[in-house]
């Protein structure tokens, strides 16, 4: 499984703990804490790729010191052509914490998360 993410920590700790707990060990690049709520909070946002099926998966919560884990909004987003010279980013998957987009097909299609770039997959 391909993976890809960030994290934006304001303190380590429990909060880091729960993120990990509830999201597991696969967030691959810390970003500066910028933005960041006060109270300790951590925020992940990744996406994945099922190496099989090659399911998109897209995560993003934030997690606090005193235990709260709030669901944030995502998106999954597929490049569609129009015409051969325009194009536009059509959703095909959103919702709060953990969505999926299942494949159904296996062309390759350009695909992005919220505020990833761009990646290819062979998915329809």
């Amino acid at each position: 499984m391909r993976i890809v993410g960030s994290t934006i920590l304001h303190r380590l700790g429990s909060a880091s703990a729960v993120v990990m707990l509830v999201l597991g060990t696969a967030v691959a690049v810390q970003s500066p804490a910028q933005g960041v709520p006060p109270g300790g909070c951590a925020q992940s946002h990744y996406y994945q790729i099922d190496s099989s099926s090659h399911d998109i998966h897209a995560y993003n919560y934030l997690a606090c010191d005193n235990g709260d884990v709030e669901a944030l909004a995502t998106n999954i987003s597929r490049l569609e052509y129009l015409t051969p010279t325009t194009s536009r980013w059509t959703s095909v998957a959103s919702g709060y914490g953990h969505v999926v987009y299942y494949c159904n097909g296996n062309g390759y299609n350009q695909y992005r998360v919220a505020s990833f770039a761009p990646f290819i997959n062979t998915c329809g």
